[in-house]
Protein backbone atom coordinates (compact mmCIF):
# COMPACT_ATOMS: atom_id res chain seq x y z
CA UNK A 1 0.00 0.00 0.00
CA UNK A 2 2.77 2.53 0.28
CA UNK A 3 4.23 1.43 -2.40
CA UNK A 4 1.26 2.58 -4.81
CA UNK A 5 0.37 5.91 -2.64
CA UNK A 6 4.31 6.61 -2.88
CA UNK A 7 4.09 6.17 -6.91
CA UNK A 8 1.25 8.69 -6.83
CA UNK A 9 3.08 10.69 -4.98
CA UNK A 10 5.69 10.93 -7.58
CA UNK A 11 3.59 10.51 -10.62
CA UNK A 12 1.05 13.10 -10.33
CA UNK A 13 3.91 15.63 -8.76
CA UNK A 14 4.15 17.92 -11.84
CA UNK A 15 0.53 18.59 -11.02
CA UNK A 16 1.04 20.38 -7.34
CA UNK A 17 0.44 24.31 -7.21
CA UNK A 18 -0.15 24.03 -11.24
CA UNK A 19 -3.69 22.11 -11.02
CA UNK A 20 -3.84 21.98 -7.22
CA UNK A 21 -1.80 21.79 -3.83
CA UNK A 22 -1.60 17.78 -4.30
CA UNK A 23 -2.66 15.45 -1.14
CA UNK A 24 -0.75 12.53 -0.39
CA UNK A 25 -1.75 9.80 2.15
CA UNK A 26 -1.06 10.16 5.93
CA UNK A 27 2.51 9.72 6.99
CA UNK A 28 3.28 6.76 9.10
CA UNK A 29 6.51 6.71 10.98
CA UNK A 30 5.92 4.82 14.03
CA UNK A 31 8.57 2.02 14.75
CA UNK A 32 6.02 -0.31 16.79
CA UNK A 33 2.90 -2.60 14.95
CA UNK A 34 4.58 -2.04 11.44
CA UNK A 35 6.48 -4.05 9.12
CA UNK A 36 7.70 -0.68 7.58
CA UNK A 37 12.05 -1.08 7.90
CA UNK A 38 14.07 2.46 8.91
CA UNK A 39 14.53 2.42 4.89
CA UNK A 40 11.24 2.30 3.87
CA UNK A 41 10.25 5.31 6.53
CA UNK A 42 13.29 7.52 5.49
CA UNK A 43 12.33 7.12 1.39
CA UNK A 44 8.70 7.89 2.91
CA UNK A 45 9.61 11.07 4.18
CA UNK A 46 12.42 11.67 1.79
CA UNK A 47 9.87 11.98 -0.70
CA UNK A 48 6.57 13.43 0.68
CA UNK A 49 9.48 15.71 1.83
CA UNK A 50 10.62 17.24 -1.87
CA UNK A 51 7.22 16.85 -3.16
CA UNK A 52 6.42 20.05 -1.47
CA UNK A 53 2.99 18.59 -0.96
CA UNK A 54 0.82 18.89 2.77
CA UNK A 55 0.97 15.96 5.00
CA UNK A 56 -0.66 14.14 7.88
CA UNK A 57 0.71 11.79 10.76
CA UNK A 58 -1.27 8.75 11.22
CA UNK A 59 0.65 7.62 14.13
CA UNK A 60 -0.16 8.57 17.93
CA UNK A 61 2.66 11.21 18.79
CA UNK A 62 2.50 10.37 22.36
CA UNK A 63 4.07 6.40 21.38
CA UNK A 64 6.72 8.03 18.78
CA UNK A 65 10.45 7.58 19.72
CA UNK A 66 12.59 10.57 20.15
CA UNK A 67 14.14 8.77 16.86
CA UNK A 68 11.01 9.06 14.57
CA UNK A 69 10.00 12.30 15.89
CA UNK A 70 13.40 13.74 14.81
CA UNK A 71 12.59 12.18 11.40
CA UNK A 72 9.45 13.76 11.31
CA UNK A 73 10.73 17.36 12.42
CA UNK A 74 13.14 18.02 9.46
CA UNK A 75 9.48 18.19 7.01
CA UNK A 76 8.54 21.47 8.97
CA UNK A 77 7.79 23.94 8.01
CA UNK A 78 7.14 22.29 4.51
CA UNK A 79 9.32 22.46 1.60
CA UNK A 80 6.87 24.76 -0.91
CA UNK A 81 9.03 24.47 -4.39
CA UNK A 82 7.39 21.53 -5.48
CA UNK A 83 9.51 18.28 -7.26
CA UNK A 84 10.67 17.15 -10.89
CA UNK A 85 10.23 13.77 -11.59
CA UNK A 86 13.38 13.05 -13.61
CA UNK A 87 12.22 9.15 -15.24
CA UNK A 88 8.79 9.81 -15.17
CA UNK A 89 7.83 8.18 -18.68
CA UNK A 90 11.03 5.96 -18.63
CA UNK A 91 10.08 4.17 -14.96
CA UNK A 92 6.98 2.47 -13.96
CA UNK A 93 8.19 3.42 -10.71
CA UNK A 94 9.74 6.91 -10.56
CA UNK A 95 13.29 6.44 -8.92
CA UNK A 96 15.26 10.09 -9.59
CA UNK A 97 13.39 13.77 -8.70
CA UNK A 98 14.71 16.55 -8.57
CA UNK A 99 14.15 19.92 -6.53
CA UNK A 100 15.75 23.47 -7.65
CA UNK A 101 15.69 25.51 -4.68
CA UNK A 102 16.59 29.35 -4.77
CA UNK A 103 17.06 32.30 -2.25
CA UNK A 104 18.19 35.54 -2.31
CA UNK A 105 21.90 34.91 -1.23
CA UNK A 106 21.99 31.24 -3.04
CA UNK A 107 20.44 28.36 -5.22
CA UNK A 108 21.63 24.68 -5.38
CA UNK A 109 19.59 21.58 -5.80
CA UNK A 110 17.94 18.42 -3.97
CA UNK A 111 18.63 15.50 -5.40
CA UNK A 112 16.71 12.19 -4.10
CA UNK A 113 17.41 9.00 -5.30
CA UNK A 114 15.12 5.72 -4.54
CA UNK A 115 15.57 1.89 -4.68
CA UNK A 116 12.21 0.17 -4.62
CA UNK A 117 13.74 -3.11 -5.76
CA UNK A 118 14.40 -6.27 -2.97
CA UNK A 119 18.66 -5.86 -3.11
CA UNK A 120 20.64 -2.86 -2.46
CA UNK A 121 22.44 -1.51 -5.18
CA UNK A 122 25.01 1.69 -6.52
CA UNK A 123 24.13 4.06 -8.08
CA UNK A 124 25.89 7.28 -9.27
CA UNK A 125 24.41 11.14 -10.05
CA UNK A 126 21.35 11.38 -12.30
CA UNK A 127 22.40 11.61 -15.83
CA UNK A 128 19.55 14.59 -16.64
CA UNK A 129 21.02 16.68 -13.76
CA UNK A 130 23.22 19.17 -15.37
CA UNK A 131 26.07 19.62 -13.98
CA UNK A 132 29.35 22.17 -15.09
CA UNK A 133 32.20 19.82 -15.16
CA UNK A 134 34.38 22.73 -15.26
CA UNK A 135 32.98 23.68 -11.76
CA UNK A 136 33.65 22.49 -8.14
CA UNK A 137 30.64 21.18 -6.61
CA UNK A 138 29.61 20.76 -2.45
CA UNK A 139 27.69 17.40 -2.39
CA UNK A 140 25.58 16.69 1.12
CA UNK A 141 24.37 13.14 1.86
CA UNK A 142 21.29 14.39 4.15
CA UNK A 143 20.90 11.41 6.25
CA UNK A 144 24.22 9.95 6.40
CA UNK A 145 25.50 13.79 7.57
CA UNK A 146 28.68 12.72 4.37
CA UNK A 147 30.23 15.47 2.70
CA UNK A 148 31.48 14.81 -0.64
CA UNK A 149 33.73 17.36 -3.10
CA UNK A 150 32.87 16.43 -7.01
CA UNK A 151 36.16 18.15 -8.55
CA UNK A 152 36.34 19.04 -12.35
CA UNK A 153 37.52 16.25 -14.57
CA UNK A 154 36.61 13.76 -11.77
CA UNK A 155 34.46 10.72 -11.89
CA UNK A 156 31.07 11.02 -10.07
CA UNK A 157 30.42 9.75 -6.71
CA UNK A 158 28.82 6.24 -6.07
CA UNK A 159 26.05 5.84 -3.30
CA UNK A 160 25.00 2.83 -2.27
CA UNK A 161 21.57 2.52 -1.87
CA UNK A 162 19.64 -0.17 0.37
CA UNK A 163 16.05 -2.28 -0.66
CA UNK A 164 13.56 -0.06 -0.36
CA UNK A 165 16.13 2.86 0.77
CA UNK A 166 16.96 5.96 -0.54
CA UNK A 167 19.64 8.88 -0.56
CA UNK A 168 19.14 12.62 -0.24
CA UNK A 169 21.81 15.37 -1.82
CA UNK A 170 22.34 18.64 -1.12
CA UNK A 171 24.59 19.79 -4.20
CA UNK A 172 25.83 23.44 -4.40
CA UNK A 173 28.63 24.97 -6.54
CA UNK A 174 31.57 26.23 -4.45
CA UNK A 175 32.02 29.52 -3.96
CA UNK A 176 35.38 31.70 -3.28
CA UNK A 177 33.09 33.71 -0.44
CA UNK A 178 31.82 32.60 2.75
CA UNK A 179 29.21 30.41 2.04
CA UNK A 180 26.27 27.71 3.62
CA UNK A 181 27.17 24.39 2.30
CA UNK A 182 23.67 22.62 4.59
CA UNK A 183 22.15 22.32 7.88
CA UNK A 184 20.55 19.42 9.67
CA UNK A 185 17.57 21.46 10.51
CA UNK A 186 15.30 20.66 7.34
CA UNK A 187 15.51 18.37 4.77
CA UNK A 188 16.21 21.38 2.20
CA UNK A 189 19.53 21.98 3.71
CA UNK A 190 19.17 26.04 4.13
CA UNK A 191 15.50 26.99 2.92
CA UNK A 192 14.97 27.25 6.29
CA UNK A 193 17.60 30.69 6.39
CA UNK A 194 15.49 33.66 5.84
CA UNK A 195 18.37 35.95 6.12
CA UNK A 196 22.34 36.07 5.35
CA UNK A 197 24.98 38.72 5.89
CA UNK A 198 28.49 38.93 5.64
CA UNK A 199 31.40 40.83 5.99
CA UNK A 200 35.56 40.51 5.60
CA UNK A 201 35.74 38.48 8.56
CA UNK A 202 32.35 37.37 9.60
CA UNK A 203 28.65 35.63 8.38
CA UNK A 204 25.09 36.21 9.99
CA UNK A 205 22.61 34.14 9.28
CA UNK A 206 18.97 33.92 10.63
CA UNK A 207 17.16 30.12 11.17
CA UNK A 208 13.66 30.55 11.30
CA UNK A 209 12.60 26.82 11.58
CA UNK A 210 9.00 27.16 13.80
CA UNK A 211 9.95 25.19 16.09
CA UNK A 212 12.21 24.03 18.97
CA UNK A 213 15.30 22.51 17.48
CA UNK A 214 19.19 21.13 18.11
CA UNK A 215 21.23 21.09 14.59
CA UNK A 216 24.02 21.95 12.28
CA UNK A 217 24.54 24.54 10.32
CA UNK A 218 27.79 23.78 7.38
CA UNK A 219 29.38 26.50 6.32
CA UNK A 220 32.64 27.07 4.09
CA UNK A 221 34.74 29.75 5.55
CA UNK A 222 38.20 31.16 4.23
CA UNK A 223 39.73 29.99 7.35
CA UNK A 224 38.75 28.18 10.72
CA UNK A 225 36.62 30.00 12.69
CA UNK A 226 37.90 31.72 16.46
CA UNK A 227 34.09 32.53 17.74
CA UNK A 228 30.50 31.74 17.15
CA UNK A 229 27.20 32.94 18.69
CA UNK A 230 23.87 31.97 18.82
CA UNK A 231 21.41 35.06 19.97
CA UNK A 232 24.44 36.92 20.70
CA UNK A 233 24.91 33.80 22.75
CA UNK A 234 28.56 32.06 22.71
CA UNK A 235 28.79 28.82 21.80
CA UNK A 236 31.69 26.41 23.28
CA UNK A 237 34.36 25.72 21.10
CA UNK A 238 32.98 21.80 21.14
CA UNK A 239 30.04 23.29 19.34
CA UNK A 240 32.65 24.12 16.12
CA UNK A 241 33.74 21.03 14.05
CA UNK A 242 35.68 20.55 10.84
CA UNK A 243 33.76 18.51 8.20
CA UNK A 244 36.16 19.15 5.09
CA UNK A 245 39.44 21.07 4.19
CA UNK A 246 37.34 24.73 4.63
CA UNK A 247 34.34 23.39 5.74
CA UNK A 248 33.25 23.33 8.81
CA UNK A 249 29.82 22.43 11.18
CA UNK A 250 28.47 25.02 13.81
CA UNK A 251 26.15 22.99 16.55
CA UNK A 252 23.80 25.30 17.96
CA UNK A 253 19.60 25.20 19.42
CA UNK A 254 17.45 27.36 17.95
CA UNK A 255 13.98 28.31 19.32
CA UNK A 256 11.68 28.86 16.66
CA UNK A 257 14.53 31.21 15.36
CA UNK A 258 17.77 32.27 16.15
CA UNK A 259 20.57 34.34 14.40
CA UNK A 260 23.97 32.48 14.59
CA UNK A 261 27.03 34.68 13.84
CA UNK A 262 30.35 32.88 13.05
CA UNK A 263 33.67 34.82 13.03
CA UNK A 264 37.14 33.72 11.49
Amino acid sequence: SLRNSLRNVATRAWMHNRWWVNDPDTLMVRDTETQLTQDEILSQVTLLGLSGNFYFISDDLDQLSPERRAIVNVLLPPLLEGMDVLDLFSSEMPEEVLVPVARPWGSWRLVGMFNWSSEPIERQLPKMLTLDRKKTYHIVDFWERRYLRLQPGTLSPTFHISSHGCVLLGIRSVKPAAQLVATTFHVSQGAEISEWQTTSNTVSLTIYIGRLAHGEVWLALPSRPIAASINDMSLDASAICAIFPGVWSIKCYVNHSGTLRVTW
